[in-house]
């Protein structure tokens, strides 16, 4: 059987592990605890492809033109734009 400094023990473990959803003003939503969940796998897929494919990557950019090179960071621009209006 557990003693009571296993119980105690335990219950400091828990506590420590369930403050990581608790924020100053209270606890998080579960839709802000998926959504860190889900940026978490985008980044983990973004870093995977990019170490995986970073030679590809390489040679494309380099075999663009001029124009094409422009286009695509006016895109970018406009997409990281888009991400800051919609993220706060």
């Amino acid at each position: 059987m557990l003693s009571m400094l296993d119980i105690s023990a335990l219950q400091s473990i828990m506590k420590k592990m369930i403050s990581v959803f608790y924020s100053s003003g209270g606890m998080h939503s579960l839709s802000t605890v998926f959504a860190w969940i889900g940026i978490g796998i985008l980044l983990a897929l973004g870093i995977g492809y990019l170490i995986a494919h970073a030679r590809t990557i390489v040679e494309k950019l380099s075999n663009m033109t001029v124009r094409q090179f422009i286009t695509m960071m006016a895109l970018m621009g406009v997409a990281f734009i888009v991400l800051a209006i919609v993220l706060p």
